[in-house]
């Protein structure tokens, strides 16, 4: 199996659910993090969330937005992350100053605090799986990642 189809049979990342209701712009820097169980949410300095779903330990759900909340699971005409049962899975927080981690058994999120960008590694051996190249931006009818 190439390496591109087993990494992809590895993990699934998700992101949707981005709504947002201000004008377009980054979304600044980690002002603060909280975990709850297998929910990660990340506020900026802007006002911006981004929560991170743990689903499992090899897929999550990132979805961002200007207000309070992210919307739900996306288009119900083609939905992206369909609802079912997830077992248990436990999230590990640590704090490394100019970053922190998040990680399962394995998967580890790190969140690059200043600006906020995302990058994903395996555990095992920590090769980076996918990675934010700019700051996420948010606008009102798009959204931007690169």
């Amino acid at each position: 199996m190439p390496p591109f189809r087993r990494l992809l049979s590895l993990f699934a990342v998700v992101l949707l659910g981005i709504s947002a209701q201000a004008t377009a712009g980054p979304l600044g820097d980690l002002a603060s993090a909280a975990v709850d169980g297998r929910v990660v949410d990340l506020r900026t300095d802007t006002g911006a969330l981004v929560r991170v779903t743990f689903l499992g330990g090899n897929l999550l759900r990132v979805q961002a937005t200007t207000g309070e909340d992210p919307t739900g699971a996306g288009n119900v005409k083609a939905p992206i992350v369909l609802e079912a049962e997830y077992p248990e899975v436990a999230v590990t927080a640590t704090d490394h100053g100019t970053y922190h981690t998040f990680a399962t058994s394995a998967l580890e999120l790190v969140v690059h605090t200043s600006p906020l960008r995302l990058e994903l590694r395996r555990v095992s051996d920590g090769q980076t799986l996918w990675q934010e190249r700019k700051p996420l931006d948010l606008a009102d009818s798009t959204t931007t990642q690169t």
